[in-house]
């Protein structure tokens, strides 16, 4: 492999990175829809038991008859698994267990982007062309 051709992997990987030093830093997602979407996700996780069928849920509600579980089924159960799993050491500190959380949701979000990148290069057989389609679909500025 020359340079040249490393370039783009190269490329990718300092995108990822800044990606994942940037959305890690709690000072930057104190607010906001990173906030929103990483405390959702958790609560969804810890509801996760064998007693209800591991469906997460995201609102209860007390009606007429007593306690009302929604269900969230927009995403895999593996997911909030994990997220269940990395939060766990942090029972007693809810912002430890938010950045756990976090930081595991951008390192996902990294492997699904570094997959995309390989197989769009292997489709289009271009790896320049794969990873500006490819860090065109992961940033949430397109």
């Amino acid at each position: 492999m020359t340079p040249r051709s490393a370039a783009p992997a190269l490329v990718l990987l300092l995108a990822l990175a800044a990606a994942l030093l940037l959305g890690s830093d709690p000072d930057r997602w104190t607010s906001g829809s990173e906030l929103g979407i990483t405390w959702n996700n958790m609560l969804v996780a810890e509801s996760l038991s064998p007693e209800h069928r591991f469906l997460g849920f995201y609102a209860q509600r007390l009606d007429g008859e007593g306690r009302r579980y929604e269900p969230y089924n927009r995403f895999p159960v593996l997911g909030h698994l994990l997220i269940k799993l990395v939060t766990l050491p942090f029972a007693d500190d809810a912002w430890a267990r938010l950045r756990a959380a976090r930081l595991l949701m951008l390192a996902l979000h990294a492997a699904a982007a570094l997959l995309a990148w390989l197989a769009l290069r292997r489709l289009v057989r271009d790896p320049w062309t794969a990873l500006a389609a490819t860090l065109l679909a992961f940033s949430s500025f397109h």
